[in-house]
């Protein structure tokens, strides 16, 4: 159960497990487009292989990973949405397609760290048939087999490897001469353990929704649209009966309303706000959720080479512990391309995460006996979340490239669970990676 809260948090991080370089060149494939295939191996260090409180005594263990891939496409992808323009050209489709394979070894004599050497796996696929015309379709998914080990020193079975997908499929009609677009859509998202151990496998979920938007673009690079989804989110392992270990079944609503584009020739800005809305009716104890959500990112590019991206946000999520969960964001990233092609960034981020409706101890779940640190009179525990990651990598010819990362995360709660068994799980942790990797792309 404790296992899953540490999820959320590293769901960013996750295809790190699955390092790559700049695409280089690439082979022409027909008019327009690219493919662009890679291979690459790395070395590293972690400093907490389980992410475990420093009172836990934190394994650290050096590591090994290889990663191939292949793209192919006529569009690049930026922020998870393919880069196609929104005039009518003389296209059939615009597409992008990648896939990924990585294996990290852990090199450690200890069993219970060398046996959580896996594989991962991903894909990502773009497509707009028939981009910019009257009638439109859009396609994007993104989907993850994952291996990654349990928060505590476990055998090799008892870990958080899973499966993730998450799906779009859109339709667009542009009415007139194309400057207002109705967008109607449906939404798919999948979390499956493959853990066996009822206090993983418990937060197997399947998402399905809708979604409409419309949106009027004022300018060339310039929009404003409201939008509306709704996800219907259903636990499909453990037990029949919520209140026995199942998680909850709900609604989640979200009404938005915003404006993206282009400031001058240097900025880019989009600002969204709204209200969300979230219902667990099988839940007796509560609580839903009701309150407003916002997103706003500006971009800057002080010179050709560089790029300033600061945001925040105030947005909820379904939790796999508890009902659901609030995170308040910001978030700095700034990277330069030198002369000699090397490319550098620095990126910082802070989250005051809150989960709300976490279990009551020995009556929602019975392995529980009590919390500490807990707030809200102990339905709902707190978090401050802390990442810096910093990154170069230097193209060496047309072939070759070399990549250094450091990544820093911190999770400071004072939240920690006790069992009915006498064990005791603190949540928090602190945890280092560094990776040196050298890759051949084209």
């Amino acid at each position: 159960m404790v296992a899953c809260l540490l999820l959320a948090a590293k769901a960013e991080a996750a295809p790190a497990f699955m390092p790559r370089a700049q695409d280089g060149d690439g082979i022409k494939v027909g008019k327009r487009s690219r493919f662009h295939p890679g291979f690459g191996i790395g070395v590293g260090m972690d400093s907490n292989v389980f992410y475990e409180d420093k009172s836990e005594g934190p394994a650290v263990a050096a590591y090994m990973v290889a990663s191939g891939w292949a793209s192919i496409g006529n569009r690049g992808v930026q922020g998870g949405v393919l880069d196609s323009p929104a005039d009518r050209t003389d296209r059939k489709i615009d597409y992008s397609i990648g896939l990924i394979l990585g294996f990290r070894q852990f090199l450690d004599r200890r069993s219970e760290i060398l046996k959580q050497s896996r594989f991962s796996l991903g894909a990502d696929v773009h497509l707009i048939v028939l981009p910019g015309r009257k009638f439109s379709l859009q396609i994007d998914d993104t989907f993850y087999r994952l291996a990654e080990p349990r928060d505590i020193q476990a055998r090799e079975t008892l870990n958080f490897n899973r499966l993730t997908n998450d799906g779009r499929l859109g339709l667009v009609v542009r009415p007139g001469g194309g400057r207002v677009a109705l967008t109607a859509g449906y939404l798919n998202q999948l979390l499956y353990f493959e853990n066996k151990d009822s206090q993983v496998n418990r937060s197997n979920r399947v998402g399905n929704g809708a979604l409409a938007e419309i949106k009027w673009r004022f300018f060339p690079t310039s929009a404003v649209y409201a939008r509306y989804s709704m996800l219907y989110t259903y636990y499909f392992s453990c037990c029949v009966d919520p209140g026995t270990g199942r998680n909850e079944d709900n609604y989640a609503h979200r009404i938005e309303g915003g404006y993206r584009g282009q400031l001058g020739k240097r900025v880019v800005l989009g600002a969204m706000f709204g209200w969300g809305l979230a219902y667990y009716r099988q839940d007796p104890n509560g609580p839903n959720f009701s309150g407003p959500i916002a997103h706003l990112y500006l971009d800057v590019f002080p010179t050709m080479r560089t790029r300033v991206h600061v945001s925040g946000e105030r947005t909820f999520r379904d939790a796999l512990f508890g009902n659901f969960f609030v995170d308040y964001v910001a978030r700095l990233l700034v990277s330069h391309q030198f002369k000699w092609r090397m490319i550098a960034s620095l990126g910082t981020g802070v989250i005051f995460r809150e989960y709300r409706g976490i279990p009551e101890p020995g009556v929602e779940d019975v392995n529980v006996a009590s919390y500490d640190g807990a707030a809200r009179g102990g339905t709902a525990r707190r978090d401050i979340l802390f990442n810096l990651t910093a990154r170069l990598e230097q193209p060496l010819g047309r072939f070759f490239a070399l990549r250094l990362d450091y990544t820093a995360t911190v999770d400071s709660t004072p939240f920690a669970v006790n069992f009915v068994d006498g064990s005791r799980n603190d949540a928090g942790f602190i945890r280092h990676l560094l990776l040196l990797f050298g890759a051949v792309r084209y």
